[in-house]
């Protein structure tokens, strides 16, 4: 009943076009129907049963799997999360969460139509589900939108520069920066190991050939390194506590994901049990083990180090300024050394070594150096 009549309109406009693209045909009803009356219809009477296509006893076997879940079957009569999810996993660029042809195509597997459908329902979601409660809203968005596999690729920039963009009702924090502290507050007060948080049932390894941790990782990798406040890029821009989560949560991540992800092959296999003692082979997909393994790329560790590194607070310039006769030596010795391969440094250090006093005072040493 509070919802504004943009939201209903863009709601009901959003949902039409997603049934019409998905073969359901426009009524001549829907034609003329006032869209925010009737989203107000929908969110005001829970006994309607509205469905984004047709019903499933009026579809088709293989229409049933390709086609949205009916309203009422979600968790609450609105539930926006789950059906942003459902929409990011099976639609965008379904009908499997990982195109077949994510490796090839990479960011061109996921049509333009679709990447733009799916920035307008991330912010109707989020701006709809964060009125009841806000800390539990960004708590389900971290947990189940962020382990939707490829979700960089699946949004249109509107939508991620949305992630990124501060908020004004939120002490200027960015929600991807909100997610992530709201999830550590949590998670610091919960028993439970991250991988029972997180939904594994709607993606299964079968059919998505990457874990739920494997998916958060790549997500977080991927916009964080789009995140000025995090990602190193400018030393005003960085925020500190905001950085220090960030990394907090890319250190509890690492120790959650499966061993196989920085494998230096080119393929990794997980194993999966059926629980009757049979073990099926799963190769993981690439293209997320990739997203994955952007954490260590030279550039992006380089530029965090940098503007993390103080040199106020540590007294760098101090400490050069007194540099004695001994350090000058040192950086002489270093700087002739520089052009020097590995293979000449370690034989002059060989060198160096059968001159000290150990080859010459022992007669055990001075017999093998002859």
């Amino acid at each position: 009943p509070k919802t504004s009549d943009s939201c209903c309109s863009s709601l009901v406009k959003f949902i039409t076009e997603v049934s019409i693209s998905n073969g359901a045909k426009e009524t001549k009803e829907m034609n003329s129907v006032d869209y925010a009356e009737f989203a107000r219809s929908i969110l005001t009477n829970p006994k309607n049963r509205y469905y984004l296509i047709e019903p499933p006893e009026k579809a088709s076997a293989s229409r049933k799997q390709g086609m949205l879940i009916p309203l009422y079957d979600l968790p609450s009569m609105f539930d926006f999360v789950s059906l942003l999810r459902y929409f990011l996993l099976y639609l965008v660029a379904g009908p499997a969460p990982i195109p077949s042809d994510a490796e090839s195509m990479r960011e061109a597997c996921v049509p333009e139509t679709g990447k733009r459908r799916a920035g307008i329902l991330l912010r109707l979601a989020w701006d709809l589900t964060l009125k009841s409660d806000v800390a539990q809203g960004r708590m389900r968005f971290f947990i189940h939108i962020l382990t939707v596999p490829l979700l960089v690729w699946k949004l249109d920039e509107e939508a991620l520069s949305f992630l990124l963009s501060p908020e004004e009702t939120n002490s200027l924090i960015p929600p991807f920066i909100s997610m992530i502290l709201v999830f550590g507050e949590q998670y610091a007060t919960n028993d439970q190991s991250l991988n029972t948080l997180l939904p594994s049932k709607d993606v299964p390894l079968e059919l998505c050939p990457a874990t739920n941790t494997q998916c958060l990782l790549a997500n977080i990798v991927q916009i964080g390194r789009l995140c000025r406040q995090v990602n190193g890029s400018s030393s005003r821009a960085l925020n500190f506590e905001w950085g220090c989560s960030y990394v907090d949560l890319l250190a509890l991540l690492l120790d959650a994901i499966p061993i196989r992800t920085f494998s230096a092959r080119e393929t990794a296999v997980e194993w999966v049990s059926d629980g009757k003692g049979r073990l099926t082979p799963i190769v993981l997909s690439i293209v997320v083990l990739d997203q994955c393994k952007a954490m260590f790329v030279d550039s992006f560790v380089r530029s965090l180090v940098s503007c993390s590194t103080d040199a106020q607070s540590l007294g760098i310039d101090k400490t050069l300024q007194s540099k004695n006769d001994k350090d000058k030596q040192m950086e002489k010795e270093l700087a002739d050394e520089g052009g020097s391969s590995a293979t000449n440094l370690a034989a002059k250090e060989a060198r160096v070594d059968r001159n000290q006093s150990f080859w010459n005072s022992s007669r055990w040493a001075r017999k093998m150096s002859k």
